[in-house]
């Protein structure tokens, strides 16, 4: 690179090495720079943290959706029920978060949206058994896949069907 006096105003001469440029690029380009005041982390802990991001961007992404707790529409005219409204849905994914924890230390590989529909699946029938010699009713849960019936064994919930409600 050379700089030269012209006629109006001084000039530049360079030339690109292309070679040094890829060579550069390849060891250079494409990095992420992670900043952190978290001087007592390890590298490793820094990264994996970085890496970990994605959980919090699904839960914000989740709670959009309509079928969540999610934050909108919110119906509310005053500040303090639009925060408390905010925490319960906060609160409601935290506890969500912390099910689907819970089940994965149970051996139970399913994703919170699945979870989640899984166990909404799960209902509570009652049903009445008329008969001339005696009247009874009784309650029990809607057919179940085997992941959910793992879900309720490992959550200790317990099919109602053994016990008479009349």
């Amino acid at each position: 690179m050379t700089l030269t006096d012209g006629p109006e105003a001084p000039q530049l001469i360079f030339a690109i090495d292309h070679n040094a440029c890829m060579a550069w690029g390849n060891t250079h380009w494409g990095k992420t720079v992670l900043f952190t005041d978290h001087a007592e982390w390890s590298t490793a802990q820094i990264i994996a943290t970085y890496r970990d991001a994605w959980h919090v961007e699904d839960t914000f992404r989740d709670m959009k959706r309509p079928s969540w707790p999610h934050c909108q529409p919110q119906f509310h005219w005053t500040d303090d029920k639009i925060r408390v409204h905010a925490f319960i849905c906060v609160l409601a994914v935290t506890l969500a978060h912390l099910l689907r924890r819970e089940v994965a230390r149970g051996g139970i590989d399913v994703s919170l949206p699945d979870l989640m529909a899984d166990l909404t699946d799960v209902q509570e029938v009652l049903l009445e058994y008329p008969s001339p010699s005696t009247w009874g009713a009784r309650l029990t849960l809607t057919d179940r896949t085997r992941r959910q019936q793992q879900i309720l064994d490992y959550l200790q919930i317990p099919d109602p069907m053994a016990k008479s409600v009349i």
